[in-house]
């Protein structure tokens, strides 16, 4: 787990008062464009994957994008090695009802 954070100070969202929990539509869009060409979006990533961040927009990701992501990282995919599939089993279930 990162313990060095010196980075979320370089990031394009600091200072920039908006709510990077408020996952809606239209919001999406302005987070977005703020993390667009954000200089440290590789750490930001980083952190919201591991450990994984249950909430928020982290990277230009939410948190059923990153799910996607750990799906397939290497460093995810070597850590369950054996283990049970990753993301929430109720959403599993409900995106094969669809």
């Amino acid at each position: 787990m990162a313990t060095n954070r010196e980075w979320m100070e370089r990031a394009s969202c600091n200072g920039s008062g908006l709510d990077f929990f408020r996952l809606r539509k239209p919001y999406i869009e302005k987070l977005a464009a703020t993390c667009a060409g954000c200089p440290v979006a590789d750490e930001c990533l980083e952190y919201a994957l591991f450990p994984n961040q249950a909430f928020g927009y982290w990277a230009g990701t939410t948190p059923d994008g990153r799910i996607e992501i750990l799906k397939t990282h290497p460093r995810a995919v070597a850590r369950r090695k054996g283990k049970k599939p990753m993301g929430n089993p109720r959403h599993r279930e409900a995106r094969a009802a669809k």
